[in-house]
């Protein structure tokens, strides 16, 4: 069922839950000596949120779509390959 408002309360959940994994308190325990697959998993923790973050923010903008009974609109291109 589709309420109205829960495209923007998923919008907000998604900004405050960004928000708190790029906050400086919850970074500083990332902040170790640690490498982990040769990174530094300060490094390693930033670029799995921001990279989460983005394919969140993607899922959101295609469901509140599809909830609002849209779809979403085609590749640029016209053809399968993206030829004219």
């Amino acid at each position: 069922m589709y309420r109205p408002g829960l495209v923007g309360e998923r919008a907000i959940a998604l900004f405050l839950l960004a928000f708190l994994a790029f906050n400086p308190p919850l970074l500083s325990i990332f902040s170790a000596d640690v490498i982990l697959f040769g990174v530094p998993l300060l490094y390693f923790y930033l670029f799995c949120v921001w990279a989460g973050t983005i394919a969140l923010i993607g899922l959101h903008a295609v469901s509140g779509t599809r909830a609002a009974g849209e779809e979403p609109p085609a590749p640029p291109g016209g053809g399968e390959f993206g030829g004219p």
